[in-house]
């Protein structure tokens, strides 16, 4: 009998073990990407496929043991080509799929200093909520993805 991967509790739905394992992007360039959330970041590459019969190259990486997949297809379409098509599509956040990617730091403002320091696109500056108190910030890769940063203390 398989359980999954953890064993289930009695009458516990098996999908209820699920957690989660990676978050995937298409990327225009993989090399550049690779590139950019190694230096941005401190990601490191763990493999590489490439799947020339699908115009496919896929890169692994990963920082504090989370996954990012990074897809390039070679006839991919970027945000600028929809919005070209679409103008009244005038925020990233407005397309259906992907929205952003979040991490949990320490010190927001210490991340967003360093990040700052290396020359990434801000899309919201450091903000903290006045309902929450959450503090918070979010960049652009290289591709326009959203990466927030939240400060969560532990």
């Amino acid at each position: 009998m398989m359980l999954g991967l953890d064993a289930k509790a009695e009458g516990q739905s098996a999908v209820a073990t699920a957690r989660p394992y990676l978050v995937s992007l298409c990327v225009a360039n993989l090399d550049v990407s690779v590139r950019w959330y190694r230096n941005m970041l401190g990601f490191r590459e763990t493999r590489r496929l490439n799947v020339p019969s699908s115009s496919l190259r896929i890169s692994f990486i990963e920082l504090n043991g989370f996954r990012l997949e990074l897809i390039e297809f070679k006839d991919s379409v970027s945000y600028s080509a929809i919005r070209s098509k679409f103008p009244a599509v005038d925020d990233q956040a407005k397309v259906q799929g992907f929205g952003k990617l979040a991490f949990a730091v320490t010190n927001v403002g210490e991340v967003a200093g360093s990040l700052k320091s290396k020359r990434s696109s801000f899309v919201r500056e450091v903000t903290q909520e006045k309902d929450t108190g959450e503090i918070w910030f979010i960049i652009e890769d290289v591709d326009g993805n959203w990466l927030q940063f939240f400060e969560v203390r532990t």
